[in-house]
């Protein structure tokens, strides 16, 4: 039992870990944002690439603010570390 459980904790800090250890490119990052913020603000994300007012709405509105946060958050992205 002593074993089970000790493997069992050995596999789940493995898996943290990986999760918090993976490091993410900057374009990648980006595409995870501009699909958050398409969701949020009810645009489409392939469509609306090339809109001049949802690319403002992008830059003033969303990039870097809380709400940005909470989406990469909510998706196990921390950018502090």
């Amino acid at each position: 039992m002593k074993k089970l459980i000790i493997t069992s904790t050995l596999f789940v800090a493995s898996l943290i870990s990986c999760n918090t250890s993976t490091q993410l490119s900057n374009e990648e990052l980006d595409r995870i944002s501009w699909s958050a913020f398409c969701k949020d603000f009810g645009y489409n994300e392939k469509a609306d690439a090339n809109n001049e007012k949802a690319i403002n709405d992008y830059l003033d509105a969303w990039r870097g603010s809380v709400a940005e946060e909470e989406a990469f958050n909510k998706l196990g992205i921390n950018l502090y570390n």
